[in-house]
């Protein structure tokens, strides 16, 4: 990796974080060239825009996460209600810095960047897919129910998962209870034979 690639990713790394907890536009470039070390001319050799860096920085952050829940998926027992399950619990309980970088996007850039929702909307229809797909593999390995509609049970899944995300920042209890009847829900309403 040559030198401006290296810097490059250097400040990817650096701002990622910055950028999810403190708001991929609104942070000011002054918090970034302070926690980068580099004067604003320098950030510029690197990235065409502030959008680009937000663009980056969420990109890394979206793979993050999802290496966080590669691991979880990799140890979990074999099944679709079992991957269904690891999955909404690996994205609930890692406490990601600054939250789900998707929601964050979602609710800081739908009338400020094209591009940068753009992107969240991407990554949140890999979720979405993620989820239809193992709920249609359920369904075909019959152990899900037959007449579920995959969309459907993964938009609920989701709503509640990114629900018990936005309320734990306010009642830290608050993601027990959510994965509580997320269980309940798989358990009773998907699986063709409940979970032990």
């Amino acid at each position: 990796m040559r030198k401006g690639e290296r810097t490059k990713q250097h400040v990817i790394e650096t701002t990622s974080l910055l950028l999810n907890k403190r708001g991929y536009l609104s942070t000011p470039l002054s918090e970034i060239t302070e926690a980068t070390g580099l004067q604003k001319g320098g950030l510029y050799n690197h990235f065409r825009d502030k959008e680009e860096l937000s663009l980056e920085s969420f990109g890394h952050n979206c793979r993050a996460v999802e290496a966080i829940i590669r691991d979880r998926l990799e140890a979990a027992p074999p099944g679709s209600v079992e991957r269904l399950m690891t999955y909404i619990e690996a994205y609930c309980l890692m406490d990601y810095p600054g939250g789900c970088p998707i929601a964050n996007v979602v609710i800081e850039a739908e009338a400020v960047s094209g591009p940068l929702f753009g992107r969240a909307k991407a990554a949140m229809d890999d979720i979405l897919g993620f989820i239809e797909a193992t709920i249609a593999d359920g369904i075909a390995s019959g152990e899900m129910r037959p007449g579920i509609e995959p969309r459907e049970a993964a938009l609920f899944l989701f709503s509640a998962v990114e629900g018990g995300i936005l309320l734990r920042k306010l009642y830290p209890d608050a993601m027990d209870a959510v994965l509580d009847r997320i269980r309940r829900f798989i358990d009773k309403e998907l699986s063709a034979v409940p979970r032990a």
